[in-house]
């Protein structure tokens, strides 16, 4: 579990809980909080993450281009969805903004050619590039129903459902406003300082973590200029793969195709290669919970799920199923391999065609994410794995 920032998280946390001391009423006791969404400070957050990978020796030889990918979100939408509306509404811009605070972090490091984030040549930085996923709404995941705390009343698990609706949608808005206005950020020797760093770059020491190189490494002369820097700014660009779009469209098109219905745009009539036969229980299951069979039958799962409590999990065996390719989710939080490894050509297949806002804005690319094209259009994108 790691938020996009555990002090962030904390000092929006901290004040609930006080209110709460200092009220009477069951609606607006949030005490809860404390004991189910604790602040993870031994799990690493998006600053932590940066500060150990700048502290790392640069390699031998920089990478010739290097694709940044953020993927955070799901663990902050997870706990913020227990939150009362207006509190974890009203902090999703400063996550949104958190995470640019490092991308631009590691940009900069970009600059310093004795960086680890140094990507490129002698002559000049690579692009920077990053791609940032879509976030995929968390109730929608087995772990919702399967691992979710209990709910205290009058609290409920409909209305923090409806609240992580509300909450991805908000996220993946304040990313992608984000996004654009980072790309959109120039960078010029005019507009920086005597060194020709944009304000507020800091050109670290050499003796700093950030330009630590590695022992056995021999001096490169073509990557130590004086102030270990690129000639010029790199172009910044970024990609915003639409990653619910592909499970929405898997999830919805077999539980349509359960119900022997097929609608207008052709969903529960993919092709069943590209689908999934089950896309609500995960392969690692509660064997109480849905049956001692590992297959798993639709049956046995439906009427079990709502003799199961809040806290049913917590004491119960866990299985793995005979057939992991059957089956969207590995675990009730993570998804198969069959699926990761569709993700994955996807957003390679994005990459390689540039579907970048700068193309967008450029008119050279495609709009950024992609709209749905139908059910499975997806696998048209190159050979489908």
């Amino acid at each position: 579990m790691s938020f996009t920032s555990n002090s962030l998280y904390a000092a929006l946390l901290e004040p609930i809980l006080n209110d709460t001391i200092e009220s009477d009423g069951a609606g607006i006791d949030y005490t809860f909080l404390a004991d189910e969404y604790p602040v993870r400070w031994d799990a690493p957050d998006l600053k932590n993450q940066v500060d150990r990978f700048l502290s790392l020796a640069r390699p031998r030889q920089p990478p010739a281009e290097t694709l940044w990918v953020f993927s955070f979100g799901m663990w902050d939408i997870w706990s913020l969805a227990a939150f009362p509306r207006n509190d974890a509404h009203d902090n999703i811009d400063g996550l949104a903004m958190e995470v640019f605070n490092h991308v631009d972090r590691l940009y900069e490091a970009s600059l310093d050619t004795n960086s680890v984030a140094y990507s490129g040549n002698a002559e000049a930085p690579a692009e920077f590039r990053i791609l940032i996923p879509q976030l995929f709404d968390p109730s929608l995941l087995p772990a919702w129903q399967m691992d979710r705390p209990g709910t205290p009343m009058p609290h409920s698990i409909a209305e923090q459902t409806r609240n992580a609706a509300r909450l991805t949608e908000k996220w993946n808005h304040g990313i992608r406003n984000e996004m654009e206005t980072w790309v959109n950020t120039k960078d010029s020797e005019q507009e920086g300082d005597a060194t020709g760093f944009p304000p507020g770059v800091t050109i670290l020491a050499p003796d700093t973590p950030s330009r630590k190189k590695r022992s056995d490494e021999p001096t490169d002369p073509s990557l130590s200029g004086t102030a270990g820097r690129g000639t010029r700014f790199p172009q910044r660009d970024a990609l915003a793969y639409d990653l619910p779009a592909y499970l929405l469209d898997v999830i919805v098109d077999r539980q349509l195709r359960e119900a022997g219905i097929v609608d207008s745009l052709g969903d529960g009539a993919m092709p069943p290669r590209l689908g999934f036969q089950d896309v609500s229980v995960p392969c690692v299951h509660d064997s109480d919970l849905f049956g001692r069979n590992s297959s798993v039958t639709h049956e046995g799962r439906d009427q079990r799920v709502d003799e199961r409590g809040p806290t049913h999990v917590a004491n119960s065996a866990r299985v793995l199923c005979d057939n992991p390719d059957r089956f969207l989710f590995h675990t009730s939080f993570t998804l198969g391999t069959r699926a990761i490894r569709e993700i994955g050509r996807q957003a390679a297949y994005a990459v390689r065609r540039n579907d970048s806002i700068r193309a967008f804005w450029e008119g050279i690319g495609e709009p950024a994410p992609l709209k749905r094209r139908g059910p499975g259009s997806w696998a048209e994108d190159g050979s489908y794995v």
